[in-house]
């Protein structure tokens, strides 16, 4: 992954749903679709996810995408994100994933 900075928008995390073997879950029936964002200093947002272009685009083999939007990236330090799908039979999350905001040298 490509270093991250405060204030970094327009990238992309692409959360994969897998079993337990590693193989992919049809997440095509989920009625909610979302990635948990956490922020250094504890506060946490929700985003939706749609279907990943890296994928087969239709959700079935487990890949989505969110596009990370300007103002979220406010802070340096470490965050924690963890995609969900609620289907009709269950939920399903992903595996936990840190990553690393740098700050900047400069202020605007």
């Amino acid at each position: 992954m490509a270093e991250i900075y405060v204030g970094s928008a327009g990238w992309i995390m692409r959360p994969h749903f897998i079993d337990e073997n590693g193989d992919d879950i049809d997440v095509s029936t989920a009625t909610t679709l979302q990635v948990k964002i956490e922020k250094p200093d504890g506060a946490d947002v929700a985003k939706d996810l749609g279907a990943s272009a890296y994928g087969d685009g239709d959700l079935t083999d487990g890949w989505a995408d969110y596009t990370v939007e300007v103002g979220l990236i406010v802070m340096a330090g470490d965050w924690k994100a963890q995609a969900y799908a609620v289907t009709p039979s269950r939920v399903i999350p992903t595996k936990p994933h840190t990553f690393t905001v740098k700050g900047n040298i400069y202020s605007a």
